[in-house]
Parts: C-alpha cells; structure tokens; sequence
C-alpha cells in the first residue's frame, strides 16, 4: 500500500475516493468487492452468499445478479425464492427469474495453490449467459515483479491488516446506480 500511494497522484487518489464502493447497472446487476455491505468480506460459502443475498434484496430489490471478487476463485451461486443459495458448475445456464452471485475470478494468481491462471467471465446480458475463461500465464515471472515493485507484503503483515481493519467501525458505503446506454 505504501507503494501505491507513494505512485498515484493526488489527482487520482481524489478520483478513486469518489468511486462508490457498490454499484448497480439497468436495475438488475450489482457490482461489489467481496460483501453486498462489506468490501473485505470473503464470500466462499453458500451460507455466507445466502446472507449477502438478504441483504443484496434490501438494498437493490430486483437484481438478478451479483458479481463479486475479493475471494478471487470463479463461482457460480444460485439464491433460490426461500433465500437459499447453492454452487453450480461454471458455465452452466442462467435462469432470468433467479438470483445469483457470480465471482469471475482474478487475474492476479498469487492467493491461489492450484494452477496459476489469468482469469475472467464475459456476461451477455442479451442471452443472459456467462463464459467463464482461464488462459495461463508466466505466475512466477509476474510474482517477482511485484515483489520487486513493492506489491506484496508478507503474510504476517496482511493478518495484522485484516485484523486492525475488523477492529475499526464500519465506514458509511457509497451506492451508485447508472443505467447502460445499451439498454
């Protein structure tokens, strides 16, 4: 972190400051970094996608879609009328009166033990579909980079962080709602 705001102009920590933390697309897509109300919220449980989705339905009613990140692992979770939510299998057909959570994954592997993969899903809203695609890349020549750059800090460090994080009170969220000119 002190790289990067040693890095971003003041002009671009000002305009990154304005983003809103959650944001809604034509009434039916929520954008969100880990929890529906928590950025840092890590969601890999159906338990824990059943609770955001209570909370995705108080705060955008009539969205059909989540795309989350934070856990960076590609998933598909399906909430069903009762508010139960359950993983299907990538790249399985999407339902138009369903809700679900869809992680697209990350382009930066080093949290992952399995195959380093640059990853990413592509949405046709038209179809309302999902591909979810995973191309393989040099992980341990990009690793070194960013350690070189002064992008990674050590384990103990980042529980220290998670720690003093959970620790301090909640910070009010931003929403944004914009509608696609598409549509």
């Amino acid at each position: 972190m002190r790289t990067t705001r040693a890095t971003l102009s003041r002009e671009t920590a000002g305009w990154l400051a304005t983003l809103p933390e959650r944001l809604l697309v034509d009434g039916k897509i929520a954008l969100v970094h880990g929890g529906v109300r928590d950025v840092q919220l890590y969601m890999r449980t159906s338990q824990i996608v059943a609770a955001n989705a209570a909370l995705l339905r108080a705060d955008f009613p009539g969205t059909r879609v989540c795309f989350f990140g934070h856990s960076h692992f590609q998933k598909v979770y399906e909430v069903d009328d009762a508010g139960s939510a359950m993983e299907l299998p990538l790249n399985n057909g999407l339902a138009r009166e369903r809700l679900y959570f869809i992680n697209m994954g990350s382009v930066d592997a080093q949290r992952k033990n399995s195959a380093r993969l640059a990853e990413c899903a592509i949405f046709d809203t038209g179809a309302w579909a999902i591909e979810f695609l995973a191309v393989r890349y040099d992980a341990a020549s990009t690793e070194a980079k960013a350690a070189a750059g002064g992008y990674r800090i050590t384990p103990l460090l980042d529980r220290i962080y998670t720690w003093r994080r959970r620790r301090l009170p909640a910070a009010p969220q931003r929403a944004f709602s914009r509608q696609s000119k598409s549509a």
